[in-house]
């Protein structure tokens, strides 16, 4: 099993729900997942994704953008669930975080 389906594996296991105003979702705190390009690739060719949509995302963040209205206009919207709090893109690191 690879490192993704893993910690999905335990977000689904040891989780804590939580409700939105889309539904509920399950999360788990103080995790981290590091991906190979090789581990994304693998991720990608398994999945069928939104292949336009993660490199318009992908180019975003790349420029440092951390405005969501801009991934709202490129149409990336699957952050949306956060609310009106949802205004900035929060990078700790170069991992790409959104903070409600």
């Amino acid at each position: 099993m690879n490192k993704y389906y893993q910690i999905l594996d335990k977000i689904l296991k040891q989780g804590k729900t939580q409700a939105n105003k889309k539904g509920n979702i399950r999360y788990l705190l103080n995790e981290q997942l590091s991906l190979s390009p090789t581990d994304l690739l693998d991720i990608f060719e398994n999945h069928g994704i939104a292949r336009k949509k993660l490199k318009n995302e992908l180019q975003l963040f790349m420029k440092g953008e951390r405005q969501v209205e801009r991934y709202r206009e490129a149409g990336i919207n699957w952050w949306d669930y956060c609310g009106p709090c949802s205004s900035i893109v929060i990078r700790p690191t170069l991992r790409s975080y959104r903070h409600c």
